[in-house]
Formats: C-alpha cells, structure tokens, sequence
C-alpha cells in the first residue's frame, strides 16, 4: 500500500507539468514584444499579423515563440492559407528585426501556390521587403517554378490574390 501512494503521485506530476509547461509558454508568448503586441506594428507597416488562426510552437528551442503556424495543413476550395509566421527578434531589444510570412492558395487537391514574404524592420519601418513564389505539393517535399520577387512584384500577386491589406506601394 505504501509504493501506491507515491506511483499515484509520479503519475499526476508527470501528467499535470506538461500541461503546465504548455500554459506557462503560452503566458510567455503572448508577453513577447515581437508577437501579438507588436500586431498594431504589422498593421502599420502592412505586415500580416499573428492572428487565431496561428499557433505558437517552438521551432528553435531556444528561443521560445518565434515561429506560428495554421492549425489546418492545406487550404481548399479558393482558399488562401496564412500557412505560418516566422519572427526573428532583434536580441538587444526583443524588437521586430525579420519576419517571414508563408501564404498557400489552392490550386487543385495536389497542388498548391506558396508565397513567401520577407520583411526587415529597423526603428519600426520596414527597410527591405522580398518575396518567393512557387509551387509546391501535396505529401512531396518538392517545389517548382520558384520565383524571387522584389517589393513591387510582391504587392502584384498580394493584389492579385487580393490580400490588399498587406500591399504597401499603392
């Protein structure tokens, strides 16, 4: 009777500390100065911003947040996925420095469109934008046709996906 007591509470704490742990970076996440409060940021500088439909997972362990990504794995229909957001911090000031944003459109049950968009931020403007079209299917790790684009052949294909709100040179 007396090794049933303590197995009990070994099992709990090994079932209740990640939870906790999950919560606790949660708490964490939403404190950061490069995540959801720096979303007024985004808006200004036409960046898309951390929204519901990303989740926080730790891509690179040692810096907790710094990556969100859809809960769904595909879009369909005429959808156009907010896939992921990457943030790479400024490590003085824990500032927006670089920031990645994956958008994914349908374009039939195997494959799909991805563009990628690149922005730096200094003294909260952005100072470079490009991006990153191609093609990209579904259960291969393959991509075709990729594309490099600037600044203003990014706002085409925003304008053309019409994802308005993120062009910048109107």
């Amino acid at each position: 009777m007396t090794i049933k007591k303590p197995i009990t509470i070994i099992l709990i704490i090994l079932c209740v500390a990640p939870l906790a742990f999950s919560f606790y970076n949660d708490y964490k996440i939403r404190d950061l100065e490069y995540g959801v409060k720096a979303n007024p940021l985004r808006q200004k500088l036409f960046i898309p911003v951390i929204d519901n439909n990303l989740k926080a997972t730790n891509r690179y362990y040692e810096s907790i947040g710094n990556y969100w990504k859809s809960s769904k794995e595909y879009p369909h229909g005429g959808e156009i996925l907010h896939y992921w957001k990457m943030v790479e911090p400024n490590t003085k000031n824990l500032k927006l420095l670089l920031e990645t944003d994956a958008f994914v459109k349908f374009i039939n049950d195997t494959t799909f469109l991805q563009l990628n968009i690149f922005n730096q931020v200094n003294s909260n403007k952005i100072t470079k934008r490009k991006g990153k079209l191609f093609y990209k299917f579904k259960n291969r790790n393959k991509v075709k046709d990729e594309k490099h684009l600037n600044d203003v052949q990014v706002d085409s294909v925003l304008k053309h996906w019409d994802l308005t709100k993120f062009i910048r040179n109107k």
